[in-house]
């Protein structure tokens, strides 16, 4: 079971990520590579990753929304 703590970090990378290209001029090409570098993180917990990916989409669907 994953414990607050983890939870609280999991939040905060994806909140770095969704803060990077966020601004309007940002360069999405790196946003792969900031993918990959959490899926490797958090792949070892299934509920960590699970619990990371719906995270990211909800973050990654308002980045879409933002930028259009």
């Amino acid at each position: 079971m994953t414990d607050l703590k983890r939870y609280h970090e999991i939040t905060t990378d994806i909140w770095k990520i969704f803060r990077k290209y966020y601004p309007e001029e940002s360069n999405l090409d790196t946003f792969i590579d900031d993918v990959y570098e959490l899926n490797n993180k958090y792949e070892n917990s299934r509920d960590e990753f699970r619990f990371m990916n719906k995270l990211l989409k909800v973050y990654f669907n308002e980045l879409n929304r933002i930028k259009g």
